[in-house]
């Protein structure tokens, strides 16, 4: 299928491209300011979660506008060159205006937040996109094939507007000059759109095009330092807490507030953090008692660790690449999906050190087996398997003790 094959050619390439960026950057002496290993990992969990996903959603969301195309469009436009210009600059408003509600409506940034949520700026950043990001773009791509624009089009503009997005995620050059600067989204722009700045926010939304903010007034050049990240930091690293933190702040919202019966839809339809003042420090109160257990400080991360968790990266990778490329049963596209979403909460249970972090490495052994076991099938494995799962649990507190002591150089984790 070309979709699949999209993606698994554009795998490579994007590290590829994050590799050269690495290298010039080390080149200019400018890494260190640029990549931080702790969001870098992140960045890469939350892009290989939604690779994952979009594996799993990808024909879904396809087979839904081809059913619109079919069904609901009262035209169908012919493959002919001013449809596809045309097509083009309707797609790339849609963008702006998928890309400024998501800034501007509560419900719809609980999940654009997740990209915005990384304090670096780099082509790793690109990838911090979440599943729940794709579905709210299907409500408005959906509009293409409705009004005759082909699925195979509308795939076609999404990739070509991916792609350039792309490339805007990085400091390591501002634009192409001032004439095409007028009309076109630079790197200057979209970092002008990253930062936190309060003179920055909620500015710079096109995807290929820049002149739909500079026509409706959404425009800023890059004056100052950006400050990269969202105006109240997560200063978290784990996967989940990255996804659903702020659906969380949502619901604290809700919690013990309902004063009529439609305040949840105000609370969903509102702009981010437009609650009164004197509510904002009673619901940060709030938020931290019912959702956040953890201990802050600083967690030194030795190079074990490191290598530990680029060794699970690596391998998870690997997996999406083989999920793409091999036709493969849907109940072993759903194993091995399992398999690399457990394996990124744990890495990101790793970096803040939880407690729980080894019980999940159980839970990664149980997957595994199950995976191998729906490959191998035979009673002499399943011997194997359950023996070797029984020898493991018998030693889990030696075990537990190994891998804080190899892992973290101490067995006093003490997280939550």
């Amino acid at each position: 299928m070309i979709i699949e094959a999209v993606h698994l050619l554009s795998l490579p390439g994007l590290l590829l491209v994050i590799g050269l960026e690495i290298w010039l950057l080390k080149k200019k002496k400018k890494l260190e300011e640029v990549y931080h290993y702790e969001e870098t990992i992140t960045n890469i969990s939350v892009g290989i979660g939604e690779r994952v996903s979009h594996i799993l959603l990808a024909g879904v969301f396809f087979g839904i506008y081809d059913w619109i195309y079919y069904n609901l469009s009262p035209y169908h436009f012919p493959l002919d060159w001013w449809v596809w210009v045309g097509g083009f600059f309707l797609t790339d408003f849609l963008w702006y205006w998928y890309h400024r509600l998501g800034h501007e409506v509560n419900i719809l940034w609980s999940a654009h937040v997740v990209h915005h949520s990384s304090t670096d700026y780099n082509f790793t950043v690109a990838a911090r996109i979440t599943v729940f990001q794709h579905v709210i773009r299907l409500m408005f791509w959906s509009v293409l094939p409705f009004v005759g624009f082909p699925p195979e089009m509308v795939f076609t503009y999404l990739v070509i507007l991916g792609t350039y997005q792309f490339f805007m995620h990085t400091q390591l050059y501002n634009g192409f000059g001032k004439f095409l600067n007028y009309f076109l989204v630079t790197p200057s722009f979209h970092r002008v759109h990253h930062a936190s700045n309060e003179v920055y926010l909620d500015k710079n939304y096109g995807g290929v095009l820049i002149i739909w903010d500079r026509l409706l007034g959404t425009f800023h050049e890059e004056t100052e330092q950006p400050k990269y990240g969202i105006t109240e930091p997560i200063k978290s690293n784990s996967f989940l807490w990255v996804h659903f933190h702020y659906f969380l702040h949502i619901l604290t919202q809700i919690k013990d507030r309902i004063t009529s019966p439609n305040y949840w839809k105000i609370i969903l339809l509102n702009k981010p953090g437009a609650y009164q003042e004197e509510q904002k420090e009673e619901h940060k109160k709030e938020f931290r008692k019912t959702w956040i257990k953890q201990i802050e400080g600083n967690i030194k991360h030795n190079k074990t660790l490191k290598y530990y968790i680029n060794v699970q990266l690596l391998i998870s990778l690997t997996l999406v690449a083989l999920l793409f490329s091999l036709e493969w049963s849907y109940l072993n596209k759903f194993l091995i999906s399992s398999n690399i979403i457990v394996t990124l909460i744990h890495c990101g249970s790793i970096l803040e050190k939880k407690k729980w972090c080894v019980k999940l490495e159980y839970v990664r052994l149980v997957l595994i087996i199950l995976t191998v076991g729906y490959w191998v099938n035979t009673p002499l494995y399943w011997i194997s398997a359950s023996q070797i799962l029984l020898i493991t649990l018998y030693f889990y507190k030696d075990f537990k003790e190994f891998f804080y002591s190899n892992v973290y150089g101490s067995t006093n984790y003490g997280k939550a």
